[in-house]
């Protein structure tokens, strides 16, 4: 672990590649995250995928509800958890985003003795050369609570794909984006070194919820995932996992996108990706 300030180059406006320019509020969407199942798996209020537009300011307070804009991207998984249904699961995503913060909502469920994870690759350009970590199980950080879990042995990606932050918590937490937690935060781990000493990054806020209706909500500022400004027509790519403690075990069949037969347990050959307009 490294709780110093992140060290990162910051992304340019040629890493999100040719995209299409339009509207900043009708993103750019991956159709293979997004036709997996019905619109939502989770609460019914928040409004189908395709309505309106995903730009918005939802409240963090970990209810899934009519605050998130109608019009969030959503991903969803209809696979019944091998670790319990309501123990460990994941149901479904939301992502939003207004001029300052990327929206996540997740509809699902983790025990502390395991994590969940939300793998982020900021400059994700389908089929091209990647520029973070390829192979999740080249992640070697085993001291502290998260970290240990996130390094974790998914061999394979899409195509494309680099992570370069993780999201994630030990557990159903909550936490300020000026609190820095060894069980749940950012962590980064773009560069060389920080693939065996993740840097511990402010600038997410969260809350997680158990009861009949589980979820985690989550905040990350712009300035947080790039290391500065980012750049103005970001494409990010995103896949959620759940493993235990120790990064061991990925026995769970949990993911987000739901993947295909057979991908589990060590690949994630389906990603929801997204460009926002900025």
């Amino acid at each position: 672990m490294d709780a110093g300030a992140a060290d990162r180059p910051e992304v340019g406006a040629s890493d999100a590649g040719s995209v299409d320019a339009g509207s900043a509020d009708v993103p750019r969407v991956d159709a293979t995250a997004t036709d997996l199942g019905p619109a939502d798996a989770g609460p019914a209020d928040a409004g189908p995928a395709d309505a309106g537009s995903p730009r918005g300011t939802p409240v963090i307070d970990g209810v899934i509800g009519s605050d998130w804009p109608a019009g969030a991207i959503v991903a969803t998984n209809t696979v019944p958890s091998s670790w319990g249904p309501t123990l460990n699961a994941l149901r479904s995503i939301r992502v939003a985003w207004d001029s300052s913060r990327l929206y996540l909502g997740i509809s699902g469920t983790v025990e502390a003795t395991n994590a969940m994870m939300v793998f982020i690759d900021r400059d994700y350009l389908p089929g091209m050369t990647a520029t973070g970590v390829t192979a999740i199980s080249t992640l070697t950080d085993g001291v502290g609570s998260l970290d240990n879990a996130i390094s974790c042995n998914i061999t394979e990606a899409p195509s494309g794909f680099g992570a370069d932050m993780v999201w994630g918590t030990r557990g159903m937490l909550m936490k300020t984006a000026t609190a820095l937690d060894a069980s749940i935060g950012l962590r980064d781990v773009s560069c060389p070194t920080c693939r065996s000493d993740f840097r511990w990054t402010l600038g997410d806020a969260a809350v997680c919820v158990g009861g009949a209706t589980p979820a985690c909500e989550v905040s990350i500022e712009w300035s947080a995932l790039y290391g500065g400004a980012p750049p103005p027509l970001p494409m990010l790519g995103l896949f959620v996992r759940i493993t235990n403690a120790e990064g061991d075990s990925l026995a769970n069949n949990q993911c987000l996108p739901q993947q295909a037969d057979g991908d589990l347990p060590t690949t994630a050959r389906r990603v929801l990706s997204f460009s926002p307009g900025l």
